[in-house]
């Protein structure tokens, strides 16, 4: 994650000034552009920095809180062979000891 699109979209704004609807706007601005996961990432980023403002008296509430992150579905995956799972265990296992 950079911080570089969060900064360009909201980075001129006080952070009182960024409301849910710039969080809203910046999530599907930012969809058009990355994966859902990508910009789910960048949202999480800005709750935890906005959190943080919380913490230390500059904020009162999170407005990233009101706005609904985008279904990642179920991403990629795939059933690994036998030969690749006891490869992969082996090499745990020596790792562990």
């Amino acid at each position: 994650m950079s911080s570089k699109p969060l900064i360009a979209s909201l980075g001129k704004l006080p952070l009182d000034g960024i409301t849910t609807a710039y969080v809203e706007r910046f999530k599907m601005v930012r969809a058009e552009n990355v994966s859902p996961a990508s910009t789910n990432r960048d949202m999480a980023a800005l709750r935890y920095v906005l959190n943080f403002a919380i913490r230390q008296g500059y904020l009162t509430r999170n407005p990233v809180k009101g706005v609904k992150f985008l279904d990642e579905g179920p991403g990629m995956m795939r059933v690994v062979s036998h030969d690749e799972q006891k490869r992969y265990l082996d090499k745990a296992k020596a790792f562990a000891s």
